[in-house]
């Protein structure tokens, strides 16, 4: 079993307090949450566009297979013939 390393809390506790000392860890911080953010945002950009690019190729084959259905349709069906 091995020891718990005690420079890891130490380490913790040195950037905790340092953020409030206000000796550059701080800045990194920021820096590191605005990098997330963007990453966010642009991960939700993707997505919305792959979801509209989905959506398009959805209605695109649908259109199409009506297309299809009314150009082999029997002529009886598509357009049917008035009786006297």
């Amino acid at each position: 079993m091995t020891k718990p390393d005690p420079v890891r809390p130490l380490r913790l506790k040195q950037a905790l307090s340092s953020v409030q000392s206000g000796d550059g860890y701080e800045t990194y911080s920021a820096q590191l949450a605005l990098a997330l953010a963007l990453a966010l945002a642009l991960a939700l950009a993707l997505a919305l566009a792959l979801a509209l690019a989905l959506a398009l190729a959805l209605a695109l084959a649908l259109a199409l297979a009506l297309a299809l259905a009314l150009a082999l349709a029997p002529t009886s069906l598509a357009r049917p013939a008035h009786r006297s």
